[in-house]
Protein backbone atom coordinates (compact mmCIF):
# COMPACT_ATOMS: atom_id res chain seq x y z
CA UNK A 1 0.00 0.00 0.00
CA UNK A 2 1.43 3.21 -0.59
CA UNK A 3 1.59 5.58 1.57
CA UNK A 4 -0.87 8.37 0.12
CA UNK A 5 -3.36 5.22 0.61
CA UNK A 6 -1.98 4.97 3.93
CA UNK A 7 -2.51 8.75 4.83
CA UNK A 8 -6.16 8.10 3.34
CA UNK A 9 -7.23 5.15 5.22
CA UNK A 10 -6.11 6.80 8.37
CA UNK A 11 -7.83 9.66 7.48
CA UNK A 12 -11.36 7.84 7.30
CA UNK A 13 -10.80 5.59 9.85
CA UNK A 14 -11.69 7.88 12.77
CA UNK A 15 -14.67 9.23 10.65
CA UNK A 16 -17.88 7.09 11.79
CA UNK A 17 -21.46 6.57 10.58
CA UNK A 18 -23.38 9.97 9.45
CA UNK A 19 -19.81 11.56 9.17
CA UNK A 20 -17.94 8.36 6.98
CA UNK A 21 -21.15 8.76 4.94
CA UNK A 22 -20.98 12.29 4.35
CA UNK A 23 -16.95 12.21 3.63
CA UNK A 24 -17.79 9.54 0.86
CA UNK A 25 -20.54 11.91 -0.57
CA UNK A 26 -17.62 13.73 -2.51
CA UNK A 27 -16.48 10.50 -4.46
CA UNK A 28 -17.92 9.21 -7.63
CA UNK A 29 -18.23 5.72 -8.21
CA UNK A 30 -15.33 4.95 -10.20
CA UNK A 31 -13.18 6.71 -7.03
CA UNK A 32 -15.16 4.80 -4.51
CA UNK A 33 -13.67 1.52 -6.01
CA UNK A 34 -10.60 2.75 -5.59
CA UNK A 35 -11.06 3.43 -2.12
CA UNK A 36 -12.63 0.19 -1.37
CA UNK A 37 -9.19 -0.89 -1.90
CA UNK A 38 -7.08 1.45 0.86
CA UNK A 39 -8.72 -0.30 3.96
CA UNK A 40 -11.32 -3.65 4.45
CA UNK A 41 -12.88 -1.41 7.11
CA UNK A 42 -14.22 1.08 4.35
CA UNK A 43 -15.53 -1.75 2.12
CA UNK A 44 -18.60 -1.85 3.55
CA UNK A 45 -19.03 1.59 3.28
CA UNK A 46 -18.19 2.32 0.29
CA UNK A 47 -20.23 -0.54 -0.96
CA UNK A 48 -23.43 1.42 0.73
CA UNK A 49 -22.45 4.40 -0.94
CA UNK A 50 -22.39 2.56 -3.81
CA UNK A 51 -25.46 1.11 -4.35
CA UNK A 52 -27.15 4.45 -2.92
CA UNK A 53 -26.02 6.32 -6.55
CA UNK A 54 -26.71 3.48 -8.21
CA UNK A 55 -30.41 3.83 -7.38
CA UNK A 56 -30.54 7.57 -8.82
CA UNK A 57 -29.17 6.26 -11.98
CA UNK A 58 -32.97 6.46 -13.08
CA UNK A 59 -35.12 6.85 -16.41
CA UNK A 60 -34.95 10.60 -16.70
CA UNK A 61 -32.25 11.68 -14.40
CA UNK A 62 -30.20 14.18 -15.40
CA UNK A 63 -26.43 13.29 -15.16
CA UNK A 64 -23.23 14.76 -15.69
CA UNK A 65 -20.53 13.27 -18.19
CA UNK A 66 -17.27 12.56 -16.01
CA UNK A 67 -14.12 10.44 -16.60
CA UNK A 68 -14.44 9.65 -20.06
CA UNK A 69 -10.58 8.87 -21.02
CA UNK A 70 -10.97 8.40 -25.00
CA UNK A 71 -10.33 10.77 -27.39
CA UNK A 72 -13.94 11.17 -28.58
CA UNK A 73 -15.25 10.98 -24.98
CA UNK A 74 -13.14 13.76 -23.64
CA UNK A 75 -15.05 15.88 -25.58
CA UNK A 76 -17.94 15.05 -23.53
CA UNK A 77 -16.88 15.20 -20.28
CA UNK A 78 -18.58 17.66 -18.71
CA UNK A 79 -22.03 17.45 -21.19
CA UNK A 80 -25.02 16.84 -19.31
CA UNK A 81 -27.23 13.99 -20.54
CA UNK A 82 -30.50 12.36 -19.86
CA UNK A 83 -30.61 8.56 -18.94
CA UNK A 84 -32.89 6.56 -21.14
CA UNK A 85 -34.06 3.64 -19.24
CA UNK A 86 -34.08 1.77 -15.97
CA UNK A 87 -30.83 -0.01 -14.54
CA UNK A 88 -32.96 -2.99 -14.35
CA UNK A 89 -33.23 -2.86 -17.90
CA UNK A 90 -30.14 -2.51 -18.83
CA UNK A 91 -27.80 -5.63 -20.87
CA UNK A 92 -25.49 -7.13 -19.34
CA UNK A 93 -22.89 -4.90 -20.63
CA UNK A 94 -23.56 -2.45 -17.46
CA UNK A 95 -24.09 0.36 -19.08
CA UNK A 96 -27.44 2.84 -19.42
CA UNK A 97 -28.11 4.83 -22.53
CA UNK A 98 -27.92 8.65 -22.13
CA UNK A 99 -29.34 11.45 -24.63
CA UNK A 100 -27.00 14.10 -25.06
CA UNK A 101 -28.84 17.10 -26.72
CA UNK A 102 -26.20 19.56 -29.12
CA UNK A 103 -26.78 23.21 -29.59
CA UNK A 104 -27.16 22.61 -33.02
CA UNK A 105 -30.49 20.67 -31.95
CA UNK A 106 -29.31 17.17 -32.51
CA UNK A 107 -29.30 14.16 -29.90
CA UNK A 108 -26.28 12.03 -29.01
CA UNK A 109 -27.06 8.57 -27.75
CA UNK A 110 -24.66 7.08 -25.89
CA UNK A 111 -24.11 4.14 -23.61
CA UNK A 112 -22.15 4.72 -20.43
CA UNK A 113 -21.10 3.20 -17.92
CA UNK A 114 -22.48 3.85 -14.46
CA UNK A 115 -19.25 5.19 -12.42
CA UNK A 116 -18.80 7.55 -15.88
CA UNK A 117 -22.45 9.55 -14.59
CA UNK A 118 -22.60 12.53 -11.68
CA UNK A 119 -26.43 12.33 -10.80
CA UNK A 120 -25.36 15.14 -8.02
CA UNK A 121 -26.29 18.29 -10.08
CA UNK A 122 -26.53 21.47 -8.20
CA UNK A 123 -29.67 23.27 -8.58
CA UNK A 124 -28.60 25.97 -10.78
CA UNK A 125 -26.74 23.48 -13.22
CA UNK A 126 -30.41 21.63 -13.85
CA UNK A 127 -31.95 24.93 -14.21
CA UNK A 128 -29.50 26.30 -16.04
CA UNK A 129 -29.89 23.11 -18.38
CA UNK A 130 -33.85 23.19 -18.30
CA UNK A 131 -33.33 26.37 -20.02
CA UNK A 132 -30.88 25.30 -22.54
CA UNK A 133 -32.86 22.51 -24.03
CA UNK A 134 -35.94 24.57 -24.05
CA UNK A 135 -34.05 27.19 -25.93
CA UNK A 136 -32.76 24.42 -28.64
CA UNK A 137 -36.32 22.55 -29.01
CA UNK A 138 -37.97 25.90 -29.46
CA UNK A 139 -37.25 25.29 -33.19
CA UNK A 140 -36.30 22.46 -35.52
CA UNK A 141 -36.28 24.41 -38.67
CA UNK A 142 -33.38 26.89 -38.31
CA UNK A 143 -36.09 29.88 -37.77
CA UNK A 144 -37.91 31.76 -35.43
CA UNK A 145 -41.86 30.59 -34.99
CA UNK A 146 -44.04 31.85 -37.61
CA UNK A 147 -45.42 34.35 -35.16
CA UNK A 148 -42.57 35.42 -33.86
CA UNK A 149 -40.99 36.17 -37.31
CA UNK A 150 -44.26 37.93 -38.48
CA UNK A 151 -44.30 40.42 -35.62
CA UNK A 152 -40.22 41.01 -36.25
CA UNK A 153 -40.50 41.81 -39.61
CA UNK A 154 -43.13 44.02 -38.87
CA UNK A 155 -41.37 45.85 -36.24
CA UNK A 156 -38.34 46.30 -38.83
CA UNK A 157 -40.49 47.37 -41.14
CA UNK A 158 -41.98 49.98 -38.52
CA UNK A 159 -38.49 51.01 -38.47
CA UNK A 160 -37.70 51.68 -41.80
CA UNK A 161 -40.81 53.26 -42.39
CA UNK A 162 -39.71 56.18 -39.74
CA UNK A 163 -36.73 56.39 -41.42
CA UNK A 164 -38.11 57.28 -44.48
CA UNK A 165 -40.47 59.61 -42.88
CA UNK A 166 -37.27 61.54 -41.98
CA UNK A 167 -35.18 61.19 -45.15
CA UNK A 168 -38.05 60.83 -47.51
CA UNK A 169 -35.74 58.26 -49.23
CA UNK A 170 -38.43 56.27 -51.23
CA UNK A 171 -41.02 57.56 -52.47
CA UNK A 172 -43.80 55.88 -50.94
CA UNK A 173 -45.62 57.66 -48.15
CA UNK A 174 -49.01 55.51 -47.56
CA UNK A 175 -48.09 53.14 -44.52
CA UNK A 176 -50.14 49.99 -46.10
CA UNK A 177 -48.23 50.06 -49.14
CA UNK A 178 -45.19 50.95 -47.98
CA UNK A 179 -45.07 48.07 -45.42
CA UNK A 180 -46.04 45.65 -48.36
CA UNK A 181 -43.00 46.31 -50.48
CA UNK A 182 -40.58 43.62 -51.22
CA UNK A 183 -38.33 42.78 -48.09
CA UNK A 184 -35.59 42.35 -50.92
CA UNK A 185 -36.71 45.95 -52.73
CA UNK A 186 -33.61 48.12 -52.62
CA UNK A 187 -35.25 50.93 -50.94
CA UNK A 188 -35.56 48.55 -47.67
CA UNK A 189 -32.15 47.43 -47.95
CA UNK A 190 -31.21 51.24 -47.37
CA UNK A 191 -33.33 52.45 -45.31
CA UNK A 192 -32.73 49.55 -43.29
CA UNK A 193 -29.12 50.21 -42.54
CA UNK A 194 -29.78 53.39 -41.73
CA UNK A 195 -32.32 52.58 -39.21
CA UNK A 196 -28.91 51.74 -36.97
CA UNK A 197 -27.70 55.08 -37.70
CA UNK A 198 -29.98 57.07 -36.41
CA UNK A 199 -32.42 54.38 -34.18
CA UNK A 200 -31.95 56.56 -30.72
CA UNK A 201 -31.02 60.07 -31.90
CA UNK A 202 -33.85 63.26 -32.12
CA UNK A 203 -34.30 63.62 -36.34
CA UNK A 204 -34.17 67.53 -35.20
CA UNK A 205 -30.02 66.91 -34.19
CA UNK A 206 -29.35 66.27 -37.79
CA UNK A 207 -31.23 69.30 -39.35
CA UNK A 208 -34.39 67.15 -40.21
CA UNK A 209 -37.64 68.92 -39.67
CA UNK A 210 -39.93 66.19 -39.07
CA UNK A 211 -42.70 68.23 -37.14
CA UNK A 212 -44.04 66.44 -34.38
CA UNK A 213 -41.87 62.76 -34.78
CA UNK A 214 -39.10 65.49 -34.94
CA UNK A 215 -39.00 65.22 -31.01
CA UNK A 216 -39.08 61.56 -30.87
CA UNK A 217 -36.29 58.93 -32.04
CA UNK A 218 -37.27 55.83 -34.24
CA UNK A 219 -36.97 53.46 -31.35
CA UNK A 220 -39.48 55.79 -29.22
CA UNK A 221 -41.84 55.97 -32.74
CA UNK A 222 -41.81 52.67 -33.27
CA UNK A 223 -42.50 51.64 -29.78
CA UNK A 224 -45.29 53.81 -29.37
CA UNK A 225 -47.06 51.95 -32.33
CA UNK A 226 -46.21 48.85 -31.19
CA UNK A 227 -47.98 50.50 -27.59
CA UNK A 228 -51.25 51.64 -29.46
CA UNK A 229 -51.96 47.96 -31.10
CA UNK A 230 -50.64 46.18 -28.30
CA UNK A 231 -53.92 43.62 -27.65
CA UNK A 232 -54.19 43.54 -31.53
CA UNK A 233 -50.49 42.37 -31.67
CA UNK A 234 -50.90 39.67 -28.42
CA UNK A 235 -54.11 38.35 -30.42
CA UNK A 236 -52.55 37.40 -33.57
CA UNK A 237 -48.34 37.19 -33.06
CA UNK A 238 -48.77 36.53 -29.34
CA UNK A 239 -51.32 33.30 -30.14
CA UNK A 240 -49.14 32.08 -33.57
CA UNK A 241 -45.68 32.32 -31.25
CA UNK A 242 -46.94 29.83 -28.56
CA UNK A 243 -43.71 30.49 -26.10
CA UNK A 244 -43.76 30.29 -22.41
CA UNK A 245 -41.74 33.57 -22.26
CA UNK A 246 -44.87 35.25 -23.77
CA UNK A 247 -46.89 34.35 -20.88
CA UNK A 248 -49.62 32.05 -20.97
CA UNK A 249 -52.25 33.63 -23.79
CA UNK A 250 -49.16 35.88 -25.46
CA UNK A 251 -49.84 38.34 -23.62
CA UNK A 252 -45.75 39.67 -22.91
CA UNK A 253 -45.11 39.51 -26.69
CA UNK A 254 -45.15 42.95 -26.86
CA UNK A 255 -43.57 44.18 -23.55
CA UNK A 256 -40.80 41.23 -24.77
CA UNK A 257 -40.51 43.36 -28.64
CA UNK A 258 -39.71 46.54 -26.67
CA UNK A 259 -36.99 44.92 -24.31
CA UNK A 260 -35.27 43.03 -26.97
CA UNK A 261 -35.62 46.81 -29.04
CA UNK A 262 -34.03 48.78 -26.35
CA UNK A 263 -31.07 46.67 -26.71
CA UNK A 264 -30.90 46.33 -30.45
CA UNK A 265 -28.65 49.92 -30.82
CA UNK A 266 -25.79 48.83 -28.39
CA UNK A 267 -26.42 44.87 -28.77
CA UNK A 268 -26.52 43.97 -32.11
CA UNK A 269 -23.58 41.99 -34.28
CA UNK A 270 -23.19 43.41 -38.02
CA UNK A 271 -20.00 42.27 -40.07
CA UNK A 272 -18.51 39.86 -42.68
CA UNK A 273 -19.56 36.16 -41.66
CA UNK A 274 -18.48 32.83 -43.08
CA UNK A 275 -22.04 30.77 -43.27
CA UNK A 276 -20.61 27.30 -42.41
CA UNK A 277 -23.78 24.91 -42.16
CA UNK A 278 -27.38 25.47 -41.61
CA UNK A 279 -28.44 22.76 -38.78
CA UNK A 280 -31.80 22.58 -36.83
CA UNK A 281 -31.22 24.97 -34.31
CA UNK A 282 -30.24 27.43 -36.34
CA UNK A 283 -27.18 28.52 -39.18
CA UNK A 284 -23.47 28.39 -37.81
CA UNK A 285 -21.89 31.27 -38.76
CA UNK A 286 -18.22 32.28 -38.21
CA UNK A 287 -16.82 35.73 -38.46
CA UNK A 288 -14.12 37.32 -40.26
CA UNK A 289 -12.02 39.41 -38.49
CA UNK A 290 -10.15 40.83 -41.35
CA UNK A 291 -12.53 41.70 -44.62
CA UNK A 292 -9.47 43.68 -45.91
CA UNK A 293 -7.26 40.19 -46.44
CA UNK A 294 -8.56 38.03 -49.13
CA UNK A 295 -10.69 35.23 -48.44
CA UNK A 296 -8.40 32.10 -47.78
CA UNK A 297 -5.87 34.19 -45.70
CA UNK A 298 -8.46 36.56 -43.54
CA UNK A 299 -8.89 35.66 -39.63
CA UNK A 300 -11.40 33.42 -38.19
CA UNK A 301 -13.38 34.67 -35.09
CA UNK A 302 -16.32 34.17 -33.05
CA UNK A 303 -18.72 31.65 -34.14
CA UNK A 304 -22.56 32.35 -33.86
CA UNK A 305 -25.49 30.22 -33.92
CA UNK A 306 -28.03 32.64 -35.64
CA UNK A 307 -31.75 31.49 -36.51
CA UNK A 308 -33.44 33.18 -39.99
CA UNK A 309 -36.30 35.12 -40.20
CA UNK A 310 -38.55 33.71 -43.01
CA UNK A 311 -35.71 31.26 -44.12
CA UNK A 312 -33.10 30.07 -42.98
CA UNK A 313 -29.52 32.35 -42.75
CA UNK A 314 -27.63 31.19 -45.81
CA UNK A 315 -30.69 29.18 -47.21
CA UNK A 316 -30.51 31.72 -50.59
CA UNK A 317 -26.42 30.43 -51.61
CA UNK A 318 -25.84 27.95 -54.07
CA UNK A 319 -22.62 26.39 -51.82
CA UNK A 320 -21.46 26.67 -48.69
CA UNK A 321 -18.81 27.94 -46.75
CA UNK A 322 -20.17 31.14 -48.59
CA UNK A 323 -19.31 35.10 -47.25
CA UNK A 324 -22.33 37.32 -45.86
CA UNK A 325 -22.84 40.58 -44.52
CA UNK A 326 -25.47 41.07 -42.19
CA UNK A 327 -26.76 41.92 -38.84
CA UNK A 328 -28.04 39.69 -36.35
CA UNK A 329 -30.54 41.02 -33.49
CA UNK A 330 -30.47 39.37 -29.66
CA UNK A 331 -34.29 38.51 -29.69
CA UNK A 332 -35.46 35.94 -26.51
CA UNK A 333 -32.48 33.55 -25.42
CA UNK A 334 -31.21 34.11 -29.60
CA UNK A 335 -29.59 35.99 -32.68
CA UNK A 336 -31.50 36.59 -35.24
CA UNK A 337 -30.52 38.13 -38.29
CA UNK A 338 -32.46 41.33 -39.42
CA UNK A 339 -33.47 39.89 -43.41
CA UNK A 340 -30.92 42.15 -45.07
CA UNK A 341 -27.63 39.81 -45.89
CA UNK A 342 -25.38 41.02 -48.77
CA UNK A 343 -22.79 38.40 -51.07
CA UNK A 344 -20.81 37.55 -53.56
CA UNK A 345 -21.68 34.34 -54.15
CA UNK A 346 -17.65 33.15 -54.06
CA UNK A 347 -17.62 29.96 -52.30
CA UNK A 348 -14.74 28.90 -49.95
CA UNK A 349 -11.15 27.31 -51.71
CA UNK A 350 -10.87 23.59 -50.25
CA UNK A 351 -8.20 24.85 -47.50
CA UNK A 352 -10.71 27.28 -46.15
CA UNK A 353 -13.50 25.07 -46.07
CA UNK A 354 -11.26 22.52 -43.46
CA UNK A 355 -10.32 25.45 -41.71
CA UNK A 356 -13.72 26.92 -41.17
CA UNK A 357 -14.72 23.53 -40.23
CA UNK A 358 -11.88 22.70 -37.86
CA UNK A 359 -12.81 26.26 -36.44
CA UNK A 360 -16.48 25.51 -35.84
CA UNK A 361 -15.98 22.25 -34.44
CA UNK A 362 -13.58 23.15 -32.11
CA UNK A 363 -16.45 26.02 -30.72
CA UNK A 364 -18.84 23.58 -30.38
CA UNK A 365 -16.39 20.96 -28.57
CA UNK A 366 -15.23 23.46 -26.36
CA UNK A 367 -19.04 24.97 -26.21
CA UNK A 368 -18.16 28.82 -26.74
CA UNK A 369 -20.19 29.57 -29.47
CA UNK A 370 -22.53 32.25 -29.37
CA UNK A 371 -26.24 32.19 -29.57
CA UNK A 372 -27.74 35.47 -27.55
CA UNK A 373 -27.31 39.68 -26.63
CA UNK A 374 -25.10 40.41 -23.37
CA UNK A 375 -28.27 40.73 -22.15
CA UNK A 376 -30.10 37.61 -22.40
CA UNK A 377 -26.56 35.60 -21.51
CA UNK A 378 -26.63 37.55 -18.84
CA UNK A 379 -30.26 36.37 -17.87
CA UNK A 380 -31.82 39.78 -17.84
CA UNK A 381 -34.39 38.27 -19.95
CA UNK A 382 -35.65 35.17 -18.07
CA UNK A 383 -37.82 37.15 -15.91
CA UNK A 384 -41.54 38.60 -17.10
CA UNK A 385 -40.21 41.70 -19.13
CA UNK A 386 -41.12 44.87 -17.76
CA UNK A 387 -44.11 46.75 -18.22
CA UNK A 388 -44.45 48.82 -21.53
CA UNK A 389 -43.22 52.51 -21.60
CA UNK A 390 -45.98 55.24 -20.99
CA UNK A 391 -46.46 57.21 -24.30
CA UNK A 392 -48.57 60.44 -25.01
CA UNK A 393 -52.29 60.76 -25.47
CA UNK A 394 -53.56 61.19 -28.72
CA UNK A 395 -53.73 64.98 -29.33
CA UNK A 396 -50.58 65.51 -27.27
CA UNK A 397 -46.99 66.88 -28.50
CA UNK A 398 -45.24 63.72 -29.18
CA UNK A 399 -41.79 63.77 -26.44
CA UNK A 400 -38.55 61.27 -25.79
CA UNK A 401 -39.88 58.54 -23.98
CA UNK A 402 -38.66 58.03 -20.08
CA UNK A 403 -36.01 55.14 -21.01
CA UNK A 404 -34.66 56.17 -17.87
CA UNK A 405 -36.92 54.66 -15.56
CA UNK A 406 -38.22 52.22 -17.68
CA UNK A 407 -38.17 48.34 -15.81
CA UNK A 408 -37.98 47.48 -12.19
CA UNK A 409 -34.52 49.14 -12.15
CA UNK A 410 -34.72 51.71 -14.28
CA UNK A 411 -30.57 50.96 -14.97
CA UNK A 412 -29.49 51.24 -18.26
CA UNK A 413 -26.46 49.57 -17.58
CA UNK A 414 -27.78 45.84 -17.75
CA UNK A 415 -28.24 46.87 -21.93
CA UNK A 416 -24.65 48.29 -22.46
CA UNK A 417 -25.47 51.57 -23.05
CA UNK A 418 -23.51 52.79 -20.23
CA UNK A 419 -20.60 51.19 -21.43
CA UNK A 420 -21.15 52.10 -25.02
CA UNK A 421 -21.02 56.13 -23.73
CA UNK A 422 -18.00 55.02 -21.79
CA UNK A 423 -16.44 53.84 -24.96
CA UNK A 424 -16.98 57.12 -26.68
CA UNK A 425 -15.97 59.45 -23.79
CA UNK A 426 -12.33 56.99 -23.83
CA UNK A 427 -12.53 57.53 -27.85
CA UNK A 428 -12.43 61.48 -27.46
CA UNK A 429 -9.55 63.77 -27.40
CA UNK A 430 -8.75 64.52 -23.32
CA UNK A 431 -6.43 66.69 -21.76
CA UNK A 432 -6.69 69.05 -25.28
CA UNK A 433 -4.40 71.70 -25.07
CA UNK A 434 -5.47 73.93 -28.04
CA UNK A 435 -2.80 76.40 -29.97
CA UNK A 436 -2.90 79.88 -30.01
CA UNK A 437 -4.24 79.95 -33.50
CA UNK A 438 -6.94 77.59 -32.29
CA UNK A 439 -7.59 79.90 -29.87
CA UNK A 440 -7.85 83.08 -32.23
CA UNK A 441 -9.89 81.36 -35.12
CA UNK A 442 -12.39 79.97 -31.77
CA UNK A 443 -12.67 83.61 -30.43
CA UNK A 444 -13.45 85.18 -34.12
CA UNK A 445 -16.61 82.75 -34.28
CA UNK A 446 -17.74 84.18 -30.95
CA UNK A 447 -17.34 87.89 -32.52
CA UNK A 448 -18.99 86.75 -35.03
CA UNK A 449 -21.93 84.86 -33.33
CA UNK A 450 -21.92 88.01 -30.99
CA UNK A 451 -22.56 90.65 -33.57
CA UNK A 452 -25.09 88.47 -35.24
CA UNK A 453 -27.13 88.50 -32.21
CA UNK A 454 -26.74 84.67 -31.46
CA UNK A 455 -28.67 83.66 -28.42
CA UNK A 456 -29.26 80.20 -26.68
CA UNK A 457 -32.69 78.69 -26.67
CA UNK A 458 -34.07 77.05 -23.64
CA UNK A 459 -35.16 73.66 -25.19
CA UNK A 460 -37.81 73.39 -23.19
CA UNK A 461 -39.31 76.04 -24.68
CA UNK A 462 -38.58 75.32 -28.04
CA UNK A 463 -40.77 74.87 -30.36
CA UNK A 464 -42.17 71.83 -32.49
CA UNK A 465 -40.58 73.62 -35.85
CA UNK A 466 -37.27 75.08 -34.18
CA UNK A 467 -33.55 73.10 -33.42
CA UNK A 468 -31.28 74.16 -30.43
CA UNK A 469 -28.49 75.68 -31.83
CA UNK A 470 -25.75 73.53 -31.97
CA UNK A 471 -22.89 72.34 -33.73
CA UNK A 472 -23.18 68.47 -34.80
CA UNK A 473 -20.41 66.35 -36.82
CA UNK A 474 -20.99 64.23 -39.68
CA UNK A 475 -18.44 63.07 -42.42
CA UNK A 476 -20.11 63.30 -45.95
CA UNK A 477 -19.57 60.59 -47.43
CA UNK A 478 -18.80 57.15 -46.56
CA UNK A 479 -16.35 55.86 -48.90
CA UNK A 480 -13.26 58.01 -51.11
CA UNK A 481 -14.80 56.63 -54.35
CA UNK A 482 -18.65 58.07 -53.03
CA UNK A 483 -16.26 61.68 -52.34
CA UNK A 484 -13.48 61.36 -54.41
CA UNK A 485 -12.78 65.84 -53.97
CA UNK A 486 -12.99 65.00 -50.40
CA UNK A 487 -15.67 67.72 -49.88
CA UNK A 488 -17.54 68.66 -46.22
CA UNK A 489 -20.73 70.81 -45.72
CA UNK A 490 -21.23 72.92 -42.79
CA UNK A 491 -25.32 73.16 -42.64
CA UNK A 492 -28.00 76.07 -41.18
CA UNK A 493 -31.69 75.56 -40.63
CA UNK A 494 -33.20 76.34 -43.84
CA UNK A 495 -30.60 77.17 -45.70
CA UNK A 496 -28.37 75.37 -48.31
CA UNK A 497 -24.73 73.45 -47.30
CA UNK A 498 -21.94 75.05 -47.49
CA UNK A 499 -18.99 73.09 -48.82
CA UNK A 500 -15.25 73.13 -48.83
CA UNK A 501 -12.25 70.68 -49.34
CA UNK A 502 -10.43 69.17 -46.74
CA UNK A 503 -6.83 67.76 -47.24
CA UNK A 504 -6.41 64.10 -45.75
CA UNK A 505 -9.13 61.14 -45.77
CA UNK A 506 -10.85 60.01 -43.63
CA UNK A 507 -11.20 62.51 -41.71
CA UNK A 508 -9.42 66.07 -40.82
CA UNK A 509 -8.07 68.62 -38.08
CA UNK A 510 -9.24 71.35 -36.36
CA UNK A 511 -6.95 73.56 -38.23
CA UNK A 512 -8.62 72.29 -41.00
CA UNK A 513 -12.08 72.39 -39.91
CA UNK A 514 -11.60 76.03 -37.83
CA UNK A 515 -10.90 78.60 -40.74
CA UNK A 516 -13.95 77.13 -42.50
CA UNK A 517 -16.69 77.34 -39.91
CA UNK A 518 -15.47 81.01 -39.25
CA UNK A 519 -15.32 81.89 -43.19
CA UNK A 520 -18.76 80.49 -43.38
CA UNK A 521 -20.32 82.23 -40.29
CA UNK A 522 -19.41 85.81 -41.18
CA UNK A 523 -20.73 84.74 -44.45
CA UNK A 524 -23.28 83.61 -44.05
CA UNK A 525 -24.36 85.94 -40.54
CA UNK A 526 -25.34 82.48 -38.72
CA UNK A 527 -24.49 79.61 -36.57
CA UNK A 528 -24.47 76.49 -38.26
CA UNK A 529 -26.07 73.60 -36.89
CA UNK A 530 -24.49 70.46 -38.98
CA UNK A 531 -20.65 70.33 -39.51
CA UNK A 532 -20.55 66.89 -42.04
CA UNK A 533 -17.58 65.19 -40.53
CA UNK A 534 -17.30 62.14 -39.03
CA UNK A 535 -14.80 62.23 -36.16
CA UNK A 536 -15.56 62.01 -32.33
CA UNK A 537 -12.22 62.56 -31.32
CA UNK A 538 -12.94 66.55 -32.37
CA UNK A 539 -16.25 67.07 -30.34
CA UNK A 540 -14.58 67.48 -27.02
CA UNK A 541 -11.70 69.76 -28.37
CA UNK A 542 -14.58 72.18 -30.57
CA UNK A 543 -17.15 72.18 -27.35
CA UNK A 544 -14.00 73.67 -24.98
CA UNK A 545 -12.47 75.59 -27.52
CA UNK A 546 -16.00 77.75 -28.23
CA UNK A 547 -17.07 77.77 -24.49
CA UNK A 548 -13.61 79.39 -23.60
CA UNK A 549 -14.19 81.53 -26.89
CA UNK A 550 -17.43 82.80 -25.63
CA UNK A 551 -15.99 83.69 -22.03
CA UNK A 552 -12.58 85.21 -22.74
CA UNK A 553 -14.92 88.10 -25.21
CA UNK A 554 -17.88 88.38 -22.11
CA UNK A 555 -20.29 86.60 -24.24
CA UNK A 556 -22.63 85.04 -21.99
CA UNK A 557 -24.21 82.31 -24.71
CA UNK A 558 -23.25 79.31 -25.20
CA UNK A 559 -22.91 77.00 -27.96
CA UNK A 560 -23.39 73.25 -27.78
CA UNK A 561 -21.08 70.90 -29.86
CA UNK A 562 -23.02 67.34 -29.62
CA UNK A 563 -22.32 64.32 -31.24
CA UNK A 564 -23.75 62.85 -33.98
CA UNK A 565 -23.81 58.85 -34.23
CA UNK A 566 -21.49 58.50 -37.32
CA UNK A 567 -22.68 55.59 -40.15
CA UNK A 568 -23.21 52.71 -38.56
CA UNK A 569 -21.52 49.89 -40.13
CA UNK A 570 -24.40 48.98 -42.05
CA UNK A 571 -24.76 51.52 -43.59
CA UNK A 572 -20.83 52.45 -44.08
CA UNK A 573 -21.07 48.54 -45.64
CA UNK A 574 -24.34 49.34 -47.82
CA UNK A 575 -22.85 52.02 -49.43
CA UNK A 576 -20.19 50.16 -50.25
CA UNK A 577 -21.70 47.84 -52.18
CA UNK A 578 -22.83 50.35 -54.23
CA UNK A 579 -19.05 50.76 -55.72
CA UNK A 580 -17.30 48.59 -58.31
CA UNK A 581 -18.34 45.08 -57.94
CA UNK A 582 -21.36 45.58 -55.48
CA UNK A 583 -22.56 42.80 -53.96
CA UNK A 584 -26.61 42.27 -54.30
CA UNK A 585 -28.80 42.23 -51.52
CA UNK A 586 -31.59 39.72 -50.57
Amino acid sequence: MSSTSTSTATSFGALQGDMLQEALSYFPLAELDDLRKISKDLQSSCNTRKTFIRSLLRKGRKVEIVGLASEKGKFLNGRIGIIGCEMSTTTGTGRLPVNILHLTGTSQHLAVKPQNMNPFLPAKVEQAEDRRQRDIRYSSDGKVREGHGRFLDQVLMLNRSAVNDITCDCDIHDFNEFMNLPRGHPVIAKLNFQVYTMYKVLPRMAGYQTGKSGNVSILDKTVMSLVDNEQMSIDYFGKMGKWEMDGRNGEWIVRNMVNFMKTWDDERIYGQFWVYKIVPSGTLLVKVEDPEQSTDEGGLGDVYLVKGLGSQVGEQLHSLPAIISTTFLPVYNFLVYDSIMTTDQIPASRAKSARIAAHVEKALSDQTVVTCGKSAALGLWDGPPPALPKIPRKGEDLQPLDWDNYGASGDDNANGNDDTNQKEKKSSTTNFTPTRQQKDIAEAIAKYAKKIGFKTIDKATLGPNLSPPVMVVRRLAYTKSENPNQMCGVSFNNMPIDFFRFEKWPTYTLDELLPQVARIVKQRKAVPCLIWMDEISLVEPLQGLIKAAFHSIGFNEEMEVQWYPPPSAEEQGYHQTLGPGATRPF
